[in-house]
């Protein structure tokens, strides 16, 4: 018998699931065999599994006497797909957080209906790649530690043409500048070697 669980709920097509690594060789081997992409993903804990049950109680224990300043604004969970209210029970909900499968497709279809766009703050794009599943836009990848910017600047004007403040001075304020000489400036162009 296996012990494979849904572990994420990312699209009506796409799914995580966790357990002991022969199992999910195996049934990697078998979605092959039925034409179904699979990938194992190298992940460093076994989080919204069976196996994550004692770390979570551990975690509850270290946490529920802590005092927390509660909900003031919108949080969508992604254990629920629903907004959380003012009653949530912090501690536990974060033990279910580590529990729970992520469920982002309810999270999304929830916002669906909303008038926002999504920026996502981290390292990489795997959040926008789902997004972009479900149709949800405008939605942009910051992808903290680049090489380059180009995500926060997207994101910086993606909220300026969505009339948010933005404080772009801040910004470019701590970067160096080199300065520029239009009248030495000559326009190099490539050509096409047809």
């Amino acid at each position: 018998t296996t012990d494979i669980k849904i572990t994420g709920y990312n699209s009506n097509n796409n799914y995580t699931i966790g357990g002991k690594v022969e199992d999910l060789e195996k049934m990697k081997s078998q979605a092959h065999a039925m034409g179904i992409v699979c990938v194992i993903l190298d992940v460093t804990h076994a989080f919204h599994t069976n196996d994550m049950e004692r770390a979570s109680e551990v975690f509850y224990n270290k946490i529920k006497n802590k005092e927390f300043n509660g909900i003031h604004k919108c949080i969508i969970s992604t254990v629920t797909g629903k907004e959380l209210d003012s009653k949530t029970d912090l501690p536990e909900y974060l033990r279910q957080q580590i529990l729970k499968p992520v469920n982002f497709e309810a999270a999304i279809k929830f916002l669906s209906n909303q008038n926002i766009a999504f920026v996502e703050v981290g390292p990489g794009n795997s959040l926008q790649t789902l997004l972009k599943m479900h149709r949800a836009s405008p939605s942009i990848s910051v992808d903290y530690g680049a090489d380059k910017p180009n995500g926060l600047f997207q994101a910086m004007a993606l909220s300026f043409v969505l009339g948010q403040e933005v404080n772009f001075e801040d910004y470019f304020y701590t970067k160096s500048t080199k300065d520029f000489n239009i009248d030495n400036w000559e326009l190099k162009t490539l050509s096409n070697p047809c």
